[in-house]
């Protein structure tokens, strides 16, 4: 049996799926429609083999790993819009277009898995490396990860630099091989813990108050600058913690394709009972909410911009006393207290 989440794990996996969400309804994506030409003519869809690919990735062969220009492609579907810049909502790639014909991920011949996290696909067979493929999908401008994907990065000195085959109408590498990620990154930190409040006769509960920090980085200030907005302007927000050991997480198995029992976010936040092979009952564990809000420039490291905005956010759960110690949880959820003895 695996370890359960519990709650600092969820407040990242949680504020994960927050942050992209409203990156994405600030109009924070790309869209590289099949045939799409960057301004020397090259083109934007063209994937091209990863010959170098089974070097990282266990079982494949030469001719099965295909990479986009981009990572980080959009795999949520129904996203509400917020931006004034937003003209039509993302694309989630459902297959490519092979030679000029339109091929769905089942397809009999060119049958794939798509990785949405690298943007690249992986054929279930070896293809001839001749072949013509495009993608069509959506990327998102702005990576969100953990600050253990940031010292993975740095520490093997492979933070790809301004202008290494850099275009810098994307800030995307070109065909990356599966190890560097682009910038602009956030990644997310959780901190500090305090408890706040006291005890009272016959109140179970429990005020977590957590210092959840994003690390940004960025090629330049104005990028730096929008990604702070973006965040300080969830001050005072709630934000609902989906139970991710009742519902899968959104991508899913080696290639990082979506799971198969995949649920939208906002569909999850709608809290309607659920049954998976995860676990069953309604998503939403608790809520938490966006107390405070500190942002601050950092010092300029190499090329790069940096800032810092930290939420004190606080969760407030429920601790009864049993033989085998305390559970937090919801209050619905919790065993009746009794005696040791019985």
């Amino acid at each position: 049996m695996g370890l359960e989440y519990k709650l600092r794990s969820q407040l990242k996996l949680n504020y994960k799926l927050f942050v992209d969400m409203h990156m994405l309804r600030e109009s924070a994506f790309v869209t590289i429609p099949s045939g799409a030409q960057f301004y020397d003519g090259s083109s934007l869809s063209l994937m091209l083999p990863d010959t170098s690919a089974d070097d990282t990735l266990f079982g494949v062969s030469d001719g099965q790993v295909w990479q986009s220009p981009y990572r980080q492609w959009v795999y949520e579907s129904g996203v509400p819009l917020d931006g004034t810049n937003v003209q039509t909502a993302p694309i989630v790639a459902s297959g490519l277009y092979i030679e000029g014909a339109f091929r769905a991920t089942d397809d009999p011949t060119f049958g794939h898995t798509i990785d949405y996290l690298n943007g690249r696909v992986v054929f279930n067979t070896p293809q001839s490396l001749d072949l013509e493929v495009h993608g069509e999908f959506s990327a998102r401008d702005v990576r969100v990860g953990f600050e253990h994907d940031f010292n993975q990065q740095f520490n093997g000195s492979v933070i790809e630099m301004q202008y290494l085959t850099n275009p810098l109408t994307s800030m995307q590498l070109v065909y990356p091989s599966g190890k560097l990620q682009p910038f602009p990154a956030v990644f997310i930190e959780v901190d500090t813990r305090d408890f706040v409040g006291g005890f009272e006769l016959g109140n179970r509960s429990a005020i977590i108050e957590d210092e959840v920090k994003f690390h940004i980085w960025t090629l330049d200030d104005m990028t730096r600058d929008n990604i702070v907005d973006i965040l300080t302007g969830q001050w005072r927000k709630s934000v609902p913690m989906v139970d991710f050991n009742r519902v899968p997480l959104p991508l899913s198995g080696i290639y990082n394709t979506l799971s198969p029992e995949y649920v939208a976010y906002q569909d999850m936040l709608r809290n309607r009972e659920l049954i998976t092979t995860v676990g069953s009952g309604t998503p939403i564990q608790f809520m938490s909410y966006i107390e405070e809000v500190d942002a601050t420039n950092l010092p300029s490291v190499e090329e790069y911009e940096r800032a810092l905005v930290t939420y004190k956010v606080r969760v407030y759960l429920n601790a009864p006393v049993t033989p085998l110690g305390h559970i937090f949880g919801p209050i619905s959820t919790l065993p009746t207290i009794q005696d040791p003895g019985l």
